[in-house]
């Protein structure tokens, strides 16, 4: 039966005055598929592994279904782990190296069998329990070391960057697979990453973390559109950042004034992402916001185009999907912004 997750001011240092986690306050729901996103050395691993037990915290609670589970060591905790480079057992089969937590819990071996095949069907790879590890592809190991993680059935699952061996097309199949695999055995499921894609195309919800802080948690499409913080926008993907003054709902920028009511008085830092921007169009409605600029470079990727922008003194990205053909010569041009993709961040 899969757990929810309460962790309560976890804090955790490794050296004198530098801590890696600082009062880390989150509840995660039963059945979720949550991510724990962040540049390396942000503490998303640490936590990750204070979760599992392999790491003490030195402050705070951990908390399953609300039991505190803090003091409690791995192996009392249920919980599971897929890492990073598989750790599975080179001179095992593919079966053993699935029953290995069942053999552990010292599980009869009738029951061994039937939940080894069906932790094999689930990833995909059923008839393959003979096999050698070695002659498996990567993403195989990988559904390997998946199987063996849900055939204990875990009351949480813990994933530790588990996709970042695999190159770009089979990341893309096997996210795709650990969402099926936890959404079909309403696993609660832990994932650390640094790759916003993956967690973006993927989650439920998202935490961002950066210095051992929480800079934000929501649902991707929460975190991608409205970000809290300068960090957590350019973190989630390209952004385009304007300096200001705001008085009265109105903002001096580098591309002119702006009419933005929700704009707080003082300095403030604007942002939008590069699929906001656009050609300036005849019948776009009030209140659009609107500056001169040229374009000066393109990086054309087929299906989309994204195209530099110098205006203001600054420059900009444009995405475009599908992509344009851009003004003749570098000529000036109006481009324009919607005023509801520009997040304003105050000082």
């Amino acid at each position: 039966m899969s757990s929810s997750i309460s962790l309560a001011g976890i804090g955790k240092s490794f050296t004198k005055d530098k801590p890696v986690l600082s009062g880390i306050n989150l509840e995660i729901a039963a059945g979720e598929l949550f991510f724990l996103l962040g540049p390396s050395g942000c503490g998303k691993s640490t936590l990750l592994r204070i979760i599992a037990g392999l790491e003490s915290p030195d402050s705070g609670t951990i908390g399953f279904d609300g039991r505190d589970i803090t003091s409690l060591p791995p192996e009392r905790r249920h919980t599971a782990m897929v890492f990073q480079n598989y750790a599975l057992w080179p001179h095992l089969s593919v079966f053993e190296n699935v029953a290995f937590g069942l053999r552990a819990a010292h599980c009869a071996s009738s029951e061994i069998a039937v939940k080894v095949n069906a932790a094999l069907e689930l990833v995909r790879l059923p008839g393959l329990g003979d096999r050698k590890i070695a002659s498996l592809s990567g993403g195989q190991q990988q559904r390997v070391a998946l199987a063996r993680a849900v055939a204990v059935e875990p009351a949480v699952l813990l994933l530790d960057e588990p996709l970042s061996n695999l190159d770009a097309r089979l990341r893309d199949t096997m996210r795709e697979e650990i969402r099926r695999v936890t959404k079909t055995k309403g696993l609660t499921a832990v994932y650390v990453t640094h790759d916003r894609r993956e967690a973006l195309a993927t989650a439920d919800r998202a935490a961002i973390m950066h210095n051992g802080l929480l800079e934000q948690c929501a649902a991707p499409r929460e975190l991608y559109r409205h970000p809290a913080s300068p960090f957590a926008a350019e973190f989630l993907g390209d952004a385009n950042f304007l300096d200001g003054d705001a008085e009265g709902g109105v903002v001096a920028a580098q591309l002119g004034q702006w009419r933005l009511p929700a704009a707080p008085d003082g300095p403030v830092r604007l942002m939008f992402r590069p699929e906001s921007l656009r050609p300036a169009a005849p019948d776009a409605p009030d209140g659009t916001l609107r500056f001169r600029g040229k374009i000066t470079g393109e990086l054309y990727a087929g299906e989309y185009a994204v195209y530099t922008v110098a205006a203001g003194g600054t420059t900009l990205k444009m995405l475009m999907s599908p992509p344009v053909d851009p003004p003749p010569g570098g000529d000036e041009c109006e481009f324009m912004v919607a005023p509801a993709a520009v997040r304003v961040f105050g000082a």
